[in-house]
C-alpha cells in the first residue's frame, strides 16, 4: 500500500510510505513482558541490529540503499546497500547512536528505516520495529562463553553427559532473562538426547515443550532453527507430512530473515528423494546452495559458512548418486563435493560424518564400476571407534548394503545374498530395507531362484508403492531412482518366469502411483459439495490453496518488463522461489487420501529399459500379454544415443546419421512383421524411453511392419499410426459438478476453437487462417492479438476440439510453470489444469508442447499430456522445437485428411508421411500423437474401427466444409 508520509529528513518532498512485512534480525534474545508478550532484545551497547522487509516483488529494489534510525536518530554514515538480499526480501543493518540512560535497565527503542532508490531518487519510509535494549551485557557474555566451552567438550563427554550439562546451562540462561539462549541449549540437549541410544521420544518431548512465541517473528533465527529441528524429529518418528510442513516453514522464515535457506532445503530435498522425486530434490538443493555462491547474502552470514556449505554439498552429492539418470559429469561433480565434505569432517574430528562420506565414496565407486573396497574398509574402521547409537547403526547397515552391492557387481551372488539378507533381517530405515530387498532379488535371479527373486522384489515394491511417497501429503512426479529400477527388474523376473501378465501388471502399478489432474478436480469438487463436517475443513483448505495459487501467479506475472542486469538476477531468484511455492501448493490435495485405479485400455505395448536391455511387452485384444522383443542395449549407450537425437531436433542432421542413431531403438520397439495391420499402435514408454521418437524410427529393410500398407515408407510413422499413452490418462469428461450429477453434453453446442499466432511471428500459421475458416465455418478463431488468456480460457469452455498455432515454453526447473505464450500473457500448465474441458481432440502445433522431465512411469508429456489426463482422447504435440514450415506442411495435410472422413489417428499417419517426404526426420521427429486410455465411460466421438478392432474417434465429414481444398 502506498500513502504519503511525513517529511523524510529535514526538507524536500515527503517519501512514499511502504508497509511490507518487517522483521528484526541481529537481536541476541527476547524479553518477555508482564503480559507474556515477547520483544526483540538487543544486548550490549555495541549491538548491530537489522531490519528485513518482504517487499512486493514487482518493485525494482536493485539500486536501493537505506539507513536505520533509532528512536528517531539516524545511525552514523550514509544510506548503505542491503547486507542481505533473498529474492524480494531486503535486509539493512545499522550502528545505533544511543541516547543517554540507565546502564543496565531495559529501555524500549523504536528501530525504523529510510530508503532511497539510486535509479530515480525515489525515497521510501519503511515500517518500524519496537525492541528492548539491555546495555549491560556482561551476564549474557559469560553465559555465551560457557555455551562455547560446553560445545567444545562434546568430544570428551558422552551424549548423556551433554544432555545434562545443556539442560543445566539452559535453566540458568532462562533464569537470567535470556529465554532464546535457553531455547538454543534445549535444542542442543534434544540433539544429544536423540543421539543417545535413539531416545526419540525424549527428544520429541523436549521440542514440544518449547514456548509458543517461537512461532512469531520476535524469535529471529531461533524460530526457523526450532522448526528445522522439529521437522527432523518428525521425520525420525515417521511423521513425514508434519516434517514436510515444518521444514517448509523453516525455509520460508529463513528467507524472510535474508538468511540462506539451504539447511532447511537440504532436509526438504531428502524428503523429496525419499518420495521418489530425486531430480527435483537435486534441483532445489543446488539452487539453494547457489544463492550463497552467487552472493545473495553479500555479507556471507553464518548460514553461508564454509563448514555448512561442505555439509550441504555432501548431501547434494548423495542425491546425485541416488539419481539413476546421473551421467559421468554428474558423478565427477559428486566426487568433488564428497572429497571436500570429507576433508571438512576430518578437520572437525567428526568420525561418523567421515564414515558417512567414505560410504558415499564407496557407492560412487560402484556407480563407476570400480572396486568399493578401499573406501568401504576405511568407513568400517571409523565406525568401530565411534560411540554406539542410532546413527552408527544406520551407517553400519548402509555399509553392509554397499558391501553386498559390491559383491553383486563382482559376480559374487552368493556373498551378495548373504550380506543383503542380513541387512534386510536386521533392518534400518525403510529405504535401506527396500534397497537390501532389491539387492537380494538381483542375487537370487543370478543364482537361478526366480521365485525367491520375485518375492524379494515384491517386498521392495511394497515399500515403493506404500511407503514414503504416500505419507508426504504431496502428489509428486516419479523420478528415475531406485524405485524405477526395481519396478523394471521385477517386471523382468516376471517375464523370465513366463508370466507376461504379471510383468504388465507390475508396470501398471508404477503408473498407478502417478497423480492425475482429473482426479484433482474431482477431489476438490467432492470436498466443496460435501455437507459432512469433516469435509468442510477440506473445502476450506481447498479455498485457501486456490487463493494462494492465484496470488502467487499474480506476483509471478508482475515480474516482467525490461530491467538492469542486477534487477534480472533479483527477478530470477524470486521467480525460482515462487515456482517452488507453486509446485508445493499444487501438489496438495486436501481430503483426497488415495489415488484412483488407473485404466490402460487400448494400450498395445509397454516398453521398459534396464541396465543392459530393453523389454517390449505386447497385449492382444483378448488380454494375453507376451514378450514381443528383448533387445540387448547398455543403458550408457542408450542414454548417449537419445541425447544425440534430442540435441539434433530440430536440425539439419542427415537421414543417414539419424538412422544410425535411431536404428537400435527400431530393432527394440517396432512390432514384428507377424503382427501386420496398419491400425493404431499405442505404446506406454517407461523411464528414459520416453525420449525415443517413435514415429521417426527407421524401418529395417527386412521388416514390413504393415502388410497391405502403402509401400516405400522409411519410418514407422509413415506406415502405422503410432500413439503414446501417458500415465494416468483417461478418455473421460471431467466435471466439477457434485458427484453423481450427470454431465450434460450437447455436441451441437460445441464447436472447434482455433488459436492462431498469438505472438504474431508465425507467417506460415497466418497463411492457414483462411483454410481453417473454410473447412470449419462455425469455428471460433482467435487470431493474433485476439488470442488473450481470458478469451482462450473462455473459448475452451465451449470447444469440441482445439487447434493452436503458437509457442509453447517448457520450464525445466518447475515444469508446472510451463506455458502457452498468448497475446497478453502466458497461460500456464497449472492454470490450464483447472479449466473444465469438454474437448475430444487437441492439436498443440507449437514448440515443446509435449515436453516434460522423464518420469519412471509411462510419462507426462507436458501440456499435451495434461489434456489427455483431463479426458481429451487424442492430442498432437511436439516434444522439441517445431519449425514453422514443418507445422504448415503437417497441418495442411492433416486437416485435408480429416475432411475425407478419416479419423484423427489415420489423418496423423498420413500427415506424418507427407512431412517425412519433404523434411528430414530430425525436423519432425519431435511430433507426438497422444492417446488417452479407454475406460468404462468410453469416448465421446462416433467410433470407427481400426485393423485391431479398437474404436477410434473420428470427426464426421459433415462437420467439415469442403468448399476449399487444402493442397
Amino acid at each position: 500500500m502506498l500513502v504519503a508520509a511525513g517529511v523524510f529528513g529535514a526538507c524536500g518532498e515527503p517519501p512514499v510510505r511502504l508497509d511490507p512485512p518487517v522483521q528484526m534480525r541481529g537481536h541476541q534474545d527476547v524479553s518477555i513482558d508482564d503480559r507474556g508478550r515477547p520483544w526483540p532484545l538487543l544486548v550490549g551497547a555495541d549491538v548491530r541490529p537489522g531490519l528485513c522487509f518482504d517487499l512486493d516483488p514487482s518493485i525494482d529494489t536493485s539500486r536501493w540503499r537505506a539507513r536505520l534510525t533509532f528512536d528517531g536518530t539516524p545511525g552514523p554514515g550514509e544510506p548503505a546497500a542491503p547486507v542481505a538480499r533473498s529474492g524480494s526480501v531486503l535486509c539493512f543493518e545499522g550502528t545505533p547512536t544511543w541516547k543517554e540512560g540507565p546502564g543496565a535497565d531495559l529501555a524500549t527503542v523504536r528501530v525504523c528505516a529510510e530508503a532511497v532508490d539510486d535509479f530515480d531518487g525515489g525515497r521510501y519510509a519503511l515500517p518500524c520495529v519496537d525492541a528492548r535494549l539491555l546495555r549491560d551485557g556482561e551476564v549474557h557474555r559469560r553465559l555465551l562463553a560457557e555455551r562455547e566451552t560446553l560445545l567444545e567438550s562434546s568430544r570428551e563427554r558422552t551424549s548423556g553427559e551433554m544432555v545434562a550439562a545443556a539442560d543445566a546451562l539452559g535453566e540458568r540462561a532462562r533464569s537470567a532473562g535470556f529465554p532464546l539462549l535457553g531455547v538454543q541449549l534445549s535444542l542442543v540437549a534434544s540433539h544429544f538426547a536423540s543421539a543417545a541410544g535413539g531416545d526419540l521420544k525424549r527428544s520429541d518431548d523436549r521440542l514440544e515443550r518449547l514456548p509458543v512465541w517461537l512461532d512469531g517473528p520476535e524469535a529471529g533465527m531461533r524460530g526457523p532453527q526450532v522448526d528445522l529441528q522439529r521437522g527432523i524429529a518428525a521425520l525420525d518418528a515417521g511423521r513425514m507430512d508434519e516434517s514436510w510442513r515444518l521444514l517448509g516453514r523453516a525455509e520460508e522464515r529463513l528467507r524472510r530473515l535474508g538468511r540462506p535457506r539451504f539447511v532447511a532445503t537440504m532436509e526438504l530435498a531428502n524428503l523429496l528423494a525419499m518420495a521418489g522425486a530425486v531430480g527435483e530434490a537435486r534441483g532445489r538443493l543446488a539452487a539453494a546452495l547457489g544463492e550463497c555462491a552467487d552472493g545473495e547474502d553479500p555479507q556471507g552470514g553464518a548460514a553461508c559458512s564454509q563448514a555448512l556449505q561442505r555439509w550441504a554439498e555432501g548431501n547434494l552429492a548423495w542425491l546425485i548418486l541416488s539419481d539413476t539418470g546421473a551421467g559421468p559429469g554428474d558423478l565427477e561433480r559428486a566426487e568433488g563435493y564428497l572429497r571436500d565434505s570429507l576433508a571438512a569432517a576430518e578437520d572437525r574430528g567428526d568420525a561418523l560424518e567421515q564414515a558417512n562420506r567414505r560410504l558415499d565414496l564407496a557407492y560412487l565407486s560402484l556407480r563407476r564400476s570400480e572396486d568399493p573396497g578401499p573406501e568401504l574398509g576405511a568407513a568400517q574402521d571409523l565406525l568401530e571407534d565411534t560411540e554406539a547409537g542410532r546413527r552408527r547403526d544406520h551407517l553400519r547397515a548402509w555399509g553392509d548394503l554397499v558391501d553386498g552391492l559390491g559383491r553383486l557387481a563382482a559376480g559374487d551372488a552368493v556373498g551378495a545374498r548373504e550380506r543383503c539378507s542380513g541387512v534386510r533381517r536386521r533392518g534400518s530405515t525403510d529405504r535401506v530395507t527396500a534397497a537390501a530387498a532389491s539387492c537380494l532379488g538381483q542375487a537370487e535371479r543370478i543364482l537361478g531362484d526366480l521365485s525367491a527373486s520375485a518375492s524379494a522384489f515384491e517386498q521392495a515394491l511394497r515399500y515403493h508403492q506404500y511407503g514414503a511417497r504416500s505419507e508426504l501429503g504431496q502428489r509428486l512426479p516419479l523420478g528415475l531412482d531406485q524405485r524405477a529400477a526395481d519396478f523394471a527388474r521385477a517386471a523382468r523376473v516376471a517375464v523370465e518366469r513366463g508370466r507376461g501378465d504379471e510383468a504388465w501388471g507390475i508396470l501398471l502399478r508404477l503408473d498407478h502411483l502417478s497423480a492425475a489432474e482429473g482426479q484433482r478436480l474431482r477431489c476438490r469438487a467432492a470436498a466443496e459439495d460435501s455437507v459432512a463436517a469433516e469435509d468442510s475443513v477440506a473445502a476450506e483448505r481447498w479455498r485457501r490453496l486456490d487463493e494462494d495459487i492465484a496470488a502467487t501467479l499474480e506476483t509471478l506475472r508482475s515480474l516482467g518488463g525490461p530491467a538492469s542486469d542486477e534487477r534480472r538476477r533479483q527477478r530470477q531468484r524470486t521467480e525460482r522461489r515462487l515456482g517452488e511455492r507453486l509446485q508445493t501448493l499444487w501438489r496438495e490435495w486436501p481430503g483426497c487420501p488415495g489415488t484412483e485405479p488407473i485404466s490402460d485400455g487400448g494400450l498395445d505395448f509397454r516398453a521398459v529399459a534396464l541396465d543392459d536391455e530393453i523389454l517390449l511387452l505386447q497385449r492382444s485384444r483378448d488380454g494375453e500379454v507376451t514378450l514381443e522383443r528383448r533387445t540387448p542395449l547398455p543403458m550408457e549407450e542408450l542414454r548417449e544415443r537419445l541425447g544425440d537425437l534430442e540435441s539434433g531436433m530440430p536440425g539439419n542432421m542427415t537421414r543417414d546419421t539419424w538412422d544410425a542413431l535411431a536404428g537400435p531403438f527400431a530393432r527394440a520397439l517396432l512390432p514384428s512383421p507377424a503382427n501386420g495391420g496398419s491400425g493404431v499402435w499405442t505404446y506406454a514408454l517407461h523411464g528414459v524411453l520416453q525420449g525415443v521418437p517413435l514415429a521417426a524410427l527407421p524401418l529395417p529393410e527386412d521388416q514390413g511392419v504393415a502388410d497391405g500398407a502403402e509401400k516405400g515408407g522409411r519410418y514407422f510413422g509413415e506406415v502405422a499410426a503410432v500413439a503414446i499413452q501417458p500415465a494416468a490418462s483417461r478418455t473421460r469428461f471431467v466435471s466439477t459438478q457434485p458427484p453423481g450429477t450427470s454431465v450434460v453434453r450437447d455436441p451441437g453446442s460445441l464447436r472447434p476453437l482455433f488459436v492462431v499466432d498469438p505472438s504474431r511471428n508465425l507467417p506460415a500459421a497466418q497463411a492457414l487462417v483462411s483454410a481453417y475458416r473454410g473447412f470449419f465455418p462455425d469455428a471460433d478463431v482467435l487470431r493474433g492479438g485476439e488470442a488473450t488468456a481470458e478469451r482462450v480460457v473462455e473459448g475452451l469452455g465451449a470447444a469440441s476440439w482445439l487447434h493452436l498455432d503458437g509457442h509453447g515454453i517448457f520450464e525445466p526447473a518447475a515444469p508446472e510453470l510451463s506455458y502457452l505464450r498468448l497475446a497478453d500473457r502466458p497461460l500456464r500448465w497449472l492454470e490450464l489444469a483447472d479449466v473444465p474441458l469438454r474437448l475430444t481432440f487437441a492439436n498443440l502445433s507449437g514448440c515443446q508442447t509435449g515436453r516434460w522431465p522423464v518420469t519412471a512411469d509411462s510419462g507426462s508429456y507436458g501440456l499435451a499430456g495434461l489434456l489427455n489426463r483431463l479426458g481429451v482422447t487424442w492430442t498432437i504435440a511436439s516434444r522439441s522445437d517445431l519449425p514453422d514450415a514443418v507445422a504448415e506442411s503437417f497441418n495442411r495435410v492433416f486437416y485435408a485428411e480429416l475432411g475425407t472422413g478419416a479419423g484423427v489417428a489415420e489423418s496423423y499417419r498420413r500427415a506424418v508421411g507427407a512431412v517425412a517426404r519433404r523434411h528430414p526426420p530430425a525436423a519432425w521427429g519431435g511430433l507426438l500423437l497422444l492417446r488417452s486410455a479407454a475406460d468404462e465411460l468410453g469416448g465421446a466421438n462416433p467410433p470407427a474401427r481400426n485393423s485391431q478392432g479398437d474404436e477410434e474417434p473420428v470427426i464426421e465429414p459433415d462437420q467439415l466444409s469442403t468448399e476449399e481444398t487444402l493442397p
